[in-house]
């Protein structure tokens, strides 16, 4: 081990502790540790904060309310950047997955565990998933107020791409004009059409951060085609999805897709049964799953308002 590892260890009584529950769990062996803290190390560096400077701001994180939940989750989000960060910087995937197991390990020792989804250690799909910070760094360099308020629908509703570009205006309008939140949509997937008890038919929301870029961009919109949208086509949503992911400095295949898995992702993270998820993206559930797991309405809005501040950027 280097001299510079060695003091690193011995500075922080959270990373003595996390190494010695390592060696007594029996996985200490020498290379593991070394290859933690190396981690751990890289992790601190992204997070401007020493280890023990973690362990207390998460502590610090979780003891405040209930409502304020994204910020008490804020070191899941930036474990997940982390992770994304390492991919683009030319990691290996299966390297950034042990990166993600360790700053788990460390966190686990301190009695402060990260709610988190682990990631596959091989490529399930060609869309990456944005951060929430990534996410808002797409929304800042959107290249118009129709591609911000895009961005946010899909991302903090799960609605398809071909769903979403169709959603009728008269939908969405009036609740905007009355100020209602969340703005509750419901839908007749294509793909899903006839089939399954619910024909088809399913429930999402536009979280406040959606509703409020949609009263921005209507205004300016300039054609009568009863439509939220003035494009046409999904091609031309990917191409500005692209647009606004390349000025934010976003490497990975980023489409409408990698919004709708945005939304997944953060809605389990924040809790929500996977059902329930599944059912608000348009996802078929079979006979069974949808009768035992989709609520009524007003009990559907309960659960979004839960699950909004992790969907949330501001």
């Amino acid at each position: 081990m280097s001299e510079r590892l060695a003091r690193f260890i011995s500075s922080y009584g959270s990373v003595r502790r996390w190494l010695e529950r390592v060696e007594a769990e029996g996985s200490g062996a020498y290379n593991t540790k070394v290859s933690y803290v190396y981690w751990l190390e890289k992790f601190c560096e992204y997070a401007g904060l020493n280890p023990d400077q973690i362990v207390e701001a998460r502590r610090e994180d979780l003891d405040k309310p209930v409502q304020f939940e994204a910020e008490r989750r804020r070191f899941e989000d930036k474990l997940l950047s982390f992770f994304n960060r390492l991919q683009r910087e030319g990691y290996k995937r299966g390297s950034a997955v042990y990166a993600f197991s360790a700053i788990c390990s460390f966190f686990n020792a301190n009695y402060l565990p990260l709610k988190v989804n682990f990631p596959a250690s091989w490529v399930e799909t060609t869309f990456k998933v944005p951060s929430r910070e990534e996410l808002k760094a797409m929304v800042e360099n959107a290249p118009s107020l129709q591609a911000k308020a895009w961005i946010l629908c899909q991302a903090q509703s799960g609605i398809s791409g071909g769903d979403l570009l169709n959603l009728p205006l008269d939908q969405v309008k009036p609740q905007l004009d009355q100020g209602k939140h969340p703005i509750y949509i419901k839908l007749l997937r294509k793909k899903t059409k006839g089939k399954g008890p619910t024909g088809g038919w399913y429930e999402t929301f536009f979280g406040r951060n959606a509703a409020d870029a949609l009263r921005e961009w209507l205004p300016n919109k300039r054609k009568n085609n009863g439509r939220i949208w003035d494009w046409t086509t999904v091609r031309h949503v990917e191409r500005v999805v692209s647009e606004a992911a390349r000025k934010a400095g976003l490497d990975g295949k980023i489409t409408p897709h990698s919004l709708r898995k945005f939304f997944n992702t953060y809605a389990k993270i924040a809790g929500l049964n996977e059902a329930i998820v599944e059912y608000m993206m348009g996802h078929s559930l079979g006979t069974v799953r949808t009768a035992y797991f989709i609520p009524p309405k007003h009990e559907l809005e309960k659960l979004y308002l839960k699950a909004e501040p992790y969907l949330s950027i501001y």
